[in-house]
């Protein structure tokens, strides 16, 4: 996360912003079903470290999307729902994969599953939203 950040410093995205955020999202989503099944430790690794600057290449970006975007007499609401949602939904992914994990779902079918739909559902988005398309 810290060389994803750096990398932003020296270089800003300045267009197409939205459209790298929903790419990295869906790297994201590739590289975490990829993760359970690398039978290397250097290989997984390698792939948290790609998923950790894919982190802060979307989430950096996001922060400054929003408050470019959001009027000034609400930018404080704005930041604190997203910061809102995004902690809230942290316990409910982690109630269902420990379910899953109750239910005798393996993690290797667990983490493919919900990275290859993150990696759909940020495709679909892309295609069918033309705002994320052209949005700078």
């Amino acid at each position: 996360m810290v060389l994803g950040g750096i990398l932003l410093t020296i270089y800003p995205p300045s267009k197409k912003r939205l459209l790298m955020i929903t790419v990295i999202i869906a790297i994201e989503g590739v590289l975490l079903s990829l993760l359970p099944l690398t039978p290397w430790i250097w290989a997984a690794v390698a792939l948290q470290f790609f998923i950790g600057m894919g982190v802060a290449g979307n989430n950096v970006p996001m922060m400054s999307l929003i408050q470019q975007s959001a009027d000034r007499d609400k930018l404080g609401r704005v930041m604190s729902l997203n910061n809102m949602v995004s902690m809230g939904l942290s316990p409910v992914s982690y109630a269902m994969v420990t379910a899953l994990l109750a239910a005798h779902i393996s993690i290797t079918w667990i983490m493919p599953i919900f990275g290859l739909t993150m990696a759909l559902v940020m495709l679909v988005l892309t295609i069918q939203l033309k705002v994320i398309r052209t949005a700078n």
